[in-house]
């Protein structure tokens, strides 16, 4: 018991001495030495000076090697300096679709479906950066199955030299609205490409160069899954109401499977689980067939 009580006030001698050995730069001794010679250290320790001495004797040290760092390269933070300003610069966010502005339209259509086909047209228009007279979009305006909602494409060709490309642009809304929540929450657009259309038609991957806007499109497996972004639905006074919609812009080159065929796709909402729908063209009952070809040229 004797030994226990001369070692106890050393370690509250040590701990400090310790730790202001490490803040110096040097291993504590303590750790230095075989475990055969531990307890002569302990004792020597008891005999040094108190806590607060130990750290007034090792600041200064410390103080003194921070002042032999090396000095800054001034170059090298001229260098780094214009790396982030020029990173700044040339940072451009992630592009998203706006709300279609029906405010400088002169009508704008109680009936839901001819103003989804508004939406769709407008959005089309914009997206190509061009007025809405100069784009003579083709529109396609389909029902779903399972959930009573409205679905509108406006679609063009657009010719850039030898090549073209399908721009279309794709608007969805409920037409009944049963619920307090949307149950198109978490809308994708499942689709890929085919050479005919039904009954023959067969799911193939798009060419490359395809785009989608959101650009959130993940690998489904010999199918692609797009993100519709969710917006409020434009009422005929100009206001944005209640209940939302989903938008997306498609761009597609018109080569590969797509020089004569179309694009074939359904839609599914909710997440997974019992609230997963598929939703498909409620004419036909079977998935949708958009039909590229048919698309007028701009």
């Amino acid at each position: 018991m004797l030994a226990r009580k001369s070692i106890l006030p050393a370690r509250e001698v040590l701990q400090p001495r310790t730790a202001c050995l490490a803040l110096a730069g040097g291993a504590p001794p303590l750790f230095r030495t075989a475990a055969n010679n531990r307890s002569r250290q302990v004792a020597a320790g008891a005999a040094s000076s108190p806590a607060w001495q130990a750290w007034s004797d090792c600041l200064p040290q410390w103080t003194s090697s921070t002042t032999n760092l090396p000095p800054v390269n001034t170059a090298d933070r001229t260098a780094l300096a214009a790396a982030v300003k020029s990173a700044a610069a040339s940072y451009k966010p992630k592009p998203t679709l706006k709300v279609p502005s029906l405010d400088e339209l002169p009508e704008v259509p109680k009936n839901l479906h001819k103003r989804l086909e508004l939406i769709a047209r407008v959005q089309l228009a914009g997206f190509l950066e061009r007025s809405l007279e100069d784009v003579p979009a083709t529109v396609m305006e389909y029902t779903t199955t399972d959930i009573s909602a409205a679905l509108s494409i406006a679609g063009v060709q657009v010719k850039s030299g030898t090549s073209k490309r399908a721009v279309m642009s794709v608007v969805v809304t409920e037409t009944e609205s049963l619920m307090t929540w949307s149950r198109l929450e978490g809308l994708l657009l499942h689709w890929a490409v085919s050479r005919k259309g039904p009954p023959a038609e067969r799911w193939e991957l798009p060419p490359r160069g395809w785009k989608t806007l959101p650009e959130s499109t993940v690998d489904a497996g010999g199918a692609w899954q797009s993100t519709l972004e969710k917006h409020p639905l434009p009422e005929p006074d100009g206001t944005l109401g209640p209940a939302p919609m989903y938008t997306m812009m498609i761009s597609v080159p018109l080569e590969g499977p797509l020089a004569e065929g179309g694009m074939i796709f359904v839609l599914k909402s909710g997440s997974t689980g019992q609230n997963t729908k598929w939703l498909k063209d409620a004419a036909t009952k079977s998935d949708f067939y958009l039909d590229l070809q048919k698309l007028k040229a701009v």
